[in-house]
């Protein structure tokens, strides 16, 4: 039954390509995108399971984890696995994870493995070692049972290395452009104190980059996506004819920069005028929390992943013909 419910997905570059994805009490599994039931899903982590990183150059060495940063990276073909997750510098406080803790590699050199605590870790060797390159981004004033002043998003600039950009569970923005020299806030001009669900750095734009919060810890629910063309410096809503509805990832099209994507816990959101409009995506996918998305490129397949309802692949071919500027007619 497709009710799985999905905090991450990603992808790779195998003929056919794999996807990947960690759920709520179910672990991290992976299956081909072909979904044929002669090539069923595999477990690849416990827990409960959270992000996926995927080492494209061969497709088998992955990064995934579960909850409050227990990761690992793992070597599909020989099973080999190596536990990655970096401990603090002495002197520093002890590391405090997100649930869903954010990891990426590099989009310049998939050596290179970010992670955030309430610090930025660097690694240059597949997460052998680690540097730190930030201090603490969060206003660090609550504590309990549960972590909490973590960081939720820790992104990186797909057209300038060392431009990264982290957002926080207690309203703070940061980037950095020298890879962790120095961080300047970014907070002015968004919603205080509101955590940060997704960061997204332009594909097509040095100094364009999207983000959305959210207001769960105040039981709001109001919608807050917004855009930068400086760098973060200012921000523009771009919430425009949405409903008011809790945002949790927006990304862009890889191949038309007038198409955005938006998942909300209602729902998946296109816009095909760089969100000065929004549609409603109907049909198949039904209005259910979409809490992580991700494009196969030679494919043209968004992968949604929903909170309760699978995994969705969607064929992007119809979108772009419809995005397309038409002939212009002229009128007498």
């Amino acid at each position: 039954m497709p009710i799985s419910q999905f905090y991450s997905v990603m992808v790779d570059q195998a003929t056919p390509y794999t996807i990947y994805g960690g759920m709520q009490d179910n672990g991290v599994w992976y299956g081909k995108s072909t979904n044929k039931p002669e090539d069923p899903w595999e477990p690849l982590f416990g827990g409960d399971g959270m992000v996926v990183a995927v080492d494209t150059r061969n497709n088998d060495i992955v990064y995934t984890g579960s909850q409050f940063g227990n990761y690992a990276r793992i070597n599909k073909a020989t099973g080999e696995r190596r536990r990655i997750t970096p401990g603090h510098d002495i002197g520093n406080a002890p590391n405090r994870w997100n649930w869903r803790t954010p990891a990426e590699l590099s989009y310049h050199n998939q050596d290179i493995v970010y992670m955030g605590s309430q610090y930025v870790y660097q690694s240059f060797d597949q997460g052998n070692t680690w540097t730190t390159i930030s201090p603490d981004l969060t206003k660090n004033q609550k504590s309990g049972n549960v972590p909490y002043a973590t960081l939720s998003v820790v992104e990186e600039s797909p057209l300038e290395f060392g431009t990264l950009y982290a957002g926080s569970d207690d309203g703070n923005v940061w980037i950095t452009r020298n890879n962790g020299g120095n961080w300047t806030s970014l907070n002015a001009g968004l919603p205080q104190d509101r955590w940060v669900s997704s960061i997204s750095p332009s594909k097509y734009k040095e100094g364009r980059v999207y983000i959305t919060l959210n207001g769960y810890r105040y039981d709001e629910f109001n919608t807050y996506v917004y855009k930068s063309e400086d760098y973060g410096k200012s921000w523009t809503s771009i919430k425009s004819n949405l409903p008011e509805e809790a945002v949790n990832i927006i990304i862009e099209d890889p191949k038309m920069p007038n198409i955005l994507y938006l998942g909300t816990d209602h729902g998946l959101y296109v816009s095909m005028d760089e969100g000065n409009n929004w549609n409603l995506f109907q049909g198949e996918i039904p209005n259910v929390a979409i809490y992580d998305m991700v494009i196969q490129v030679r494919e043209n397949h968004l992968i949604v992943g929903s909170h309760g309802r699978s995994v969705y692949v969607v064929d992007l071919k119809q979108i772009h013909e419809l995005a397309q500027p038409g002939p212009m007619v002229m009128e007498k």
